[in-house]
């Protein structure tokens, strides 16, 4: 009989674990201008992953407790045909044999109460869509994007805390945090400046290793530009001594050559990049700094980046410990 209580134990502390889990994801995901749908495709994925899975640990309860409620009227059955038996050999028989079917009533009891709890779920469940290609369009949706000749870009800078897989990324919130990381060559993301104030206009700044982490840094059909993405872009645009105005987002850079080729709508705005040096680390505002995804060597990775009142698009390596914006393109 017991195995019927854990059983029951086990699928509540599941279902209240994953309830928590699912109230804690409530960060936007990618830095986008206000809008009236303010959710993120990652967070909104997560949640109906989790539900998912609670959906699948609801239908595998069930058809444990359909067996166990096989198992329990086998026994009851069993009590009845020992109870026909034991007649007129004494009370003690009797009233072992009432009180095992006392037993069974109260474990049936909780099976029913567990069914009305899994009912509640299934009806949290229909509120929210559950099928792939459901949760695929509402990723489509989410994210913003531009066609610029045969590419398509995100008109925002990546804005995430999680790898692909949900693998959180660490946040480096001091300057010594920042560094170890560096060192260590660990994944880490901060805001510009250490002020989450800049995180839906320019998004969050990464190092190196999250941009190059085989858990994938960006959402499932997009990856970080590698200097050939970049080259194509910028020569697109026009080449590297004349593009820079046609990437950026007019009203956040103040000249008006920006202004006339807001349309291209690539929509840089100036996010900064946090410098680590020898002689320590601090940010730097002169521009937008975005990562490529193609290294120089074991220390140094190719950068694209734009300043003020300047035309050209500059390509320089950086060290990897240092934090710039991400801009993904599609596959």
């Amino acid at each position: 009989m017991r195995i019927v209580y854990k059983t029951v134990a086990m699928f509540l502390f599941r279902i209240l674990f994953l309830l928590l889990l699912l109230g804690k994801s409530s960060t936007f995901l990618f830095a986008q201008s206000p809008s009236k749908n303010g959710n993120s495709d990652y967070n909104i994925q997560r949640k109906l992953d989790s539900l998912l899975l609670i959906s699948n640990i609801k239908n595998q309860t069930i058809e444990k407790l359909k067996a166990d409620n096989t198992h329990l009227q086998a026994e009851i059955d069993a009590n009845k045909l020992r109870q026909s038996n034991a007649k007129g050999k004494g009370n003690d028989c009797t009233d072992r044999l009432a009180e095992q079917e006392d037993i069974v009533r109260r474990q049936r009891s909780d099976i029913e109460q567990l069914y009305q709890k899994i009912k509640v779920l299934e009806a949290q469940l229909g509120k929210l869509p559950v099928k792939e290609q459901q949760v695929e369009e509402i990723v489509k949706t989410s994210i913003h994007t531009v066609k610029i000749g045969s590419q398509t870009w995100m008109t925002t800078n990546l804005n995430v805390t999680t790898f692909r897989n949900g693998d959180p990324i660490y946040e480096a919130q001091s300057v010594e945090e920042w560094e170890r990381c560096g060192k260590k060559k660990i994944p880490a993301w901060c805001w510009y400046d250490n002020d989450p104030k800049t995180d839906k206009k320019t998004g969050k700044l990464y190092n190196w290793y999250a941009v190059n982490d085989p858990r994938g840094l960006t959402p499932v059909g997009y990856h970080v530009p590698s200097e050939s993405d970049w080259n194509t872009l910028v020569n697109h645009l026009g080449g590297e001594l004349e593009a820079a105005p046609k990437m950026r987002l007019g009203k956040e850079w103040g000249d008006s050559a920006t202004v006339v080729h807001s349309k291209t709508n690539f929509a840089a705005a100036p996010s900064g990049w946090r410098l680590t040096s020898p002689d320590g680390t601090s940010f730097t505002s002169e521009g937008a700094y975005w990562w490529c995804a193609t290294p120089l060597s074991l220390k140094f990775a190719w950068t694209r980046y734009v300043v003020f009142f300047s035309k050209e698009v500059k390509s320089y390596c950086y060290p990897k410990s240092s934090g710039l914006a991400v801009r993904c393109i599609k596959d």
